[in-house]
C-alpha cells in the first residue's frame, strides 16, 4: 500500500517550482507532499472526513513497526464524519490490539485536536509523532499542530497524506470533490493564522528535522 506520494508527481512538481520564483506556500505543500518516513513514538490518526481511509493508512504504518501505538483523534460523529470511538471499534475489528490505541474524542475541529493530543500525559515523554490526514487536510493540520507546540525543536512531527484517495473524488458522503477541498483548506490557514503556523515556520520546520534526522530510513 503506497503511503507516500508519488515519485513522478513529486519530481514534476519540483520541476515546475525550480523554473520559477516559487513562493513560501509552494515550497512548503511540494515538500510536505512527500516527507520521509521515519519511526516515531506513535502515530496521530486524524478523525473526521476519511477517517476510516486515514485509520487503514495509520493500521499500516503501525504493522509496519513505524511506531508502537495510533492515537485517534476526533469526536464528531455525524456522518459523513467519523469519530475516534467508531474507528476504534474497525481498527480492533482488523485485528489490532487494543492496548495499541489511544483514544482522544473530546476535540471538534483541528485546532482542537492538536491541543488535545499534545496536552495528553504520555506525549509529553515523546519525541516524535506521525500525523495523518487527507492529503488536502494535511497542510493545515500540520501547521496547526506545528503552532500548538510547545517546544518546536523537542518533538518531530513527520506529516504523513492518507495518499490512497483521489483527488477528483469527494470523501464518503460528500459531493465535493478533494482537489476542491483543498482550496478551502488553504483559505483557512489565511483566515484563522492565531491557529496555525506560517507557511515559512513550516518550511524551517521541516528543514531542521530533515538536517537533523539521519539519511538512512527506519524501513526499507
Amino acid at each position: 500500500m503506497s503511503i507516500g506520494t508519488g515519485r513522478g508527481h513529486a519530481a514534476a512538481t519540483l520541476g515546475v517550482i525550480r523554473g520559477t520564483d516559487a513562493t513560501e506556500r509552494e515550497r512548503f505543500l511540494t515538500v510536505l507532499s512527500r516527507p520521509p518516513l521515519r519511526q516515531a513514538d506513535a502515530i496521530v490518526v486524524l478523525c473526521g472526513e476519511d477517517g476510516a481511509e486515514r485509520a487503514e493508512v495509520g493500521m499500516h504504518l503501525l504493522g509496519a513497526g513505524y511506531a508502537p501505538r495510533i492515537i485517534l483523534s476526533g469526536g464528531l460523529e455525524a456522518p459523513p464524519l467519523v469519530g475516534a470511538w467508531t474507528l476504534h471499534a474497525r481498527l480492533m475489528g482488523k485485528g489490532v490490539d487494543p492496548s495499541r490505541l489511544v483514544v482522544e474524542a473530546d476535540s471538534t475541529n483541528t485546532h482542537e485536536q492538536a491541543v488535545n493530543v499534545l496536552a495528553l500525559p504520555q506525549v509529553s515523554n515523546w519525541t516524535s509523532l506521525l500525523l495523518v490526514a487527507s492529503p488536502q487536510h494535511l497542510p493545515r493540520a500540520f501547521l496547526t499542530f506545528l503552532r500548538a507546540l510547545q517546544d518546536a525543536d523537542a518533538v518531530r512531527v513527520t506529516p504523513v497524506p492518507a495518499s490512497q484517495l483521489r483527488w477528483w473524488s469527494a470523501p464518503e458522503g460528500t459531493r465535493v470533490p478533494r482537489i476542491t477541498l483543498l482550496d478551502e483548506e488553504l483559505a483557512k490557514i489565511a483566515r484563522y493564522p492565531e491557529h496555525v503556523a506560517t507557511y515559512a515556520e513550516g518550511l524551517a520546520y521541516l528543514e531542521h528535522w530533515e538536517r537533523a534526522t539521519p539519511a538512512v530510513p527506519a524501513k526499507p
